[in-house]
């Protein structure tokens, strides 16, 4: 068995000079940026791709009115399988 969880995230822009791109996961929490669906644990053997629509319905369910501009797959090792950029 292995362990997944999709990721939101909202990219939120910093007015400014720079006008850099708030993308780390600390600062995205804080601004209530990123939200992760429970852990699930699938076989081996299921490429976690195929279980993307069915997270993502998960992941509406869950949060309603956050508006993500990417969706992705986070595998138990830390590694991320993007999915969805909006």
């Amino acid at each position: 068995m292995k362990q997944i969880c999709l990721v939101a995230r909202n990219l939120f822009t910093r007015t400014g000079i720079t006008r850099e791109r708030l993308t780390d996961d600390y600062s995205l929490s804080i601004l209530n940026g990123i939200q992760y669906c429970p852990i699930k644990e699938i076989p081996d053997d299921v490429d976690p791709i195929d279980l993307f629509e069915e997270l993502e319905a998960e992941f509406k369910a869950l949060y309603p009115d956050f508006r993500a501009v990417s969706l992705s797959i986070r595998l138990e090792n830390g590694t991320e399988i993007p999915c969805l950029q909006m």
